[in-house]
């Protein structure tokens, strides 16, 4: 039950953050709010895929824990660009978001077992110590998610160097981090 506990832990905090931080923060901004929630679903996704006794059960929680990381790429390139002072259209917004639901509605393909299109076959499987935890072979479709992250991190590593090199990111004396509470 160790992992279990960890991932309890992580989520205890996760939720802390988020909630801290919307009921805390006088200068809230919506990516944080909603970087910080997906971060709480994804742990409490992990969490419930530990402590799960069923297949089925761990199955919809590694669902859960796959809605949670399918849109922290994009909130986290969103907040970068803040940062950089991109503008981002509307349009632009939409696109990654529709892409981001596409890929989670592949992953909820390993609900479905006959199919095998994200997971050929999943079993769940214990620890010595009691956590449960997936072993997976995986389908087809489930390339896709390792190049939707990559394709990710990669646009976040272009725009940062490139901002390196044009020298303009705001520096961390310029950086204003709302830490002014409510009171």
């Amino acid at each position: 039950m160790v992992i279990s506990i960890l991932y309890g832990v992580a989520f205890l905090f996760a939720l802390l953050i988020a909630v801290g931080y919307i009921l805390f923060f006088k200068n809230r901004e919506k990516p944080f709010i909603l970087l910080f929630s997906f971060i709480a679903v994804t742990n409490l996704g992990y969490l419930l895929v530990s402590i799960s006794v069923t297949l089925k059960s761990a199955l919809i929680a590694n669902t859960l824990s796959y809605f949670g990381s399918v849109f922290l790429p994009m909130i986290m390139l969103l907040i970068l660009l803040d940062s950089l002072e991109k503008k981002v259209s509307k349009s632009v917004s939409v696109v990654l978001t529709i892409l981001a639901i596409c890929v989670f509605l592949i992953t909820t393909t390993q609900l479905f077992p006959g199919l095998g299109l994200y997971y050929k076959n999943a079993t769940l499987l214990f620890t010595e110590d009691g956590s449960a935890y997936l072993s997976k072979d995986y389908g087809s479709l489930h390339t896709l998610y390792p190049i939707y992250l990559g394709g990710y991190f990669l646009t976040m590593i272009c725009f940062s160097l490139s901002a390196v090199f044009k020298k303009k990111m705001k520096s961390g004396k310029e950086i204003s981090i709302p830490l002014t509470f409510q009171k």
